[in-house]
C-alpha cells in the first residue's frame, strides 16, 4: 500500500492528473477494511491537493518567453518578472500567454498576492480581474497607460494596490469603487494628468495614497487630500 501511494504522489507531482485519478480509484478497490478507509479519508485529500498544485505549477512553467515566474505555495504569492523579455515581443501574444497562465483553477482559488513587473504591456491582463482572492497586487515597472474599468473593483479583498513606474495618464471615477478593504494605493512615477472627482470616495478604509499628480484636490473617504508630485 505505501509503495502504491508513493507512486501516486510521483504522478501527482509530474502533473499526470488523469493517470493519478485512475490509479487512485483502482487502488481503492484493491484494498479492504481499514486500509480502504485510510485511503479514502487520509490520502484522497492529500493527493487531490498535490494534483491541483501540480496543475498550477504546470502553468507557471509556461511563463512567457523572457519571463521568470515564481510561485510560493506557502503564501500563495506569484511573481512574474519579465526583465529579459525580447525587445520585439508581440504584445497581444504576451497578453494571451499571461492570461493563459493566470487562468488556472489553482491560482484563481488560492492566489492572494500577485506581482507582474518589467513587461512592455500597456494594459492590465484581463485574467487579473478573476483573481478574486487577491489582497495585494503589484504592477510596478510596466508600460501601463491606463487602469481598466470594471476590473480592479471586482477584487473585493484587495488591501494594497501598486502600479509605480508606468505611464498611466489618468484615474477615472469608479476605478476603486466598492473596495472596502483597500488601505494603500501607490501610483508614483506615472504621467497622471487627471483624477476623477470621486475616484477614491468609495474606498472607505483608504489611509495611504501616493500619486504623481499635483494641483488638484480629491476626496478620500470623506477627507480632502492634496496629492503631491514625485519627480525622482
Amino acid at each position: 500500500m505505501p509503495v502504491k501511494i508513493v507512486t501516486l504522489v510521483y504522478l501527482a507531482l509530474t502533473a499526470n492528473k488523469k493517470e493519478v485519478i485512475l490509479k487512485y480509484h483502482v487502488l481503492i478497490f484493491q484494498v479492504k477494511g481499514r486500509e480502504r478507509k485510510m485511503a479514502a479519508v487520509i490520502w484522497a485529500p492529500a493527493l487531490l491537493t498535490l494534483v491541483v498544485y501540480a496543475d498550477a505549477m504546470s502553468y507557471v512553467t509556461q511563463c512567457p518567453k523572457g519571463c521568470a515566474c515564481y510561485l510560493a505555495s506557502s503564501d500563495s504569492r506569484l511573481t512574474v518578472d519579465c526583465a529579459h523579455i525580447p525587445p520585439n515581443v508581440d504584445l497581444d501574444q504576451l497578453s494571451r500567454e499571461m492570461d493563459s497562465m493566470l487562468s488556472t483553477d489553482y491560482l484563481i482559488e488560492h492566489l492572494t498576492s500577485l506581482v507582474i513587473t518589467h513587461t512592455p504591456l500597456t494594459r492590465v491582463p484581463t485574467s487579473v480581474c478573476q483573481l478574486l482572492n487577491l489582497n495585494s497586487m503589484n504592477l510596478d515597472g510596466n508600460n501601463l497607460t491606463h487602469l481598466p474599468d470594471n476590473c480592479i473593483t471586482k477584487l473585493a479583498k484587495l488591501v494594497t494596490f501598486r502600479a509605480r513606474h508606468n505611464a498611466v495618464v489618468g484615474l477615472q471615477d469608479g476605478l476603486f469603487d466598492g473596495l472596502q478593504r483597500l488601505v494603500t494605493i501607490d501610483l508614483q512615477f506615472n504621467q497622471i494628468a487627471f483624477i476623477g472627482l470621486h475616484v477614491f470616495s468609495n474606498a472607505s478604509d483608504l489611509t495611504s495614497l501616493r500619486s504623481g499628480f499635483v494641483g488638484k484636490q480629491t476626496n478620500v473617504s470623506g477627507a480632502v487630500v492634496v496629492l503631491s508630485l514625485y519627480t525622482w
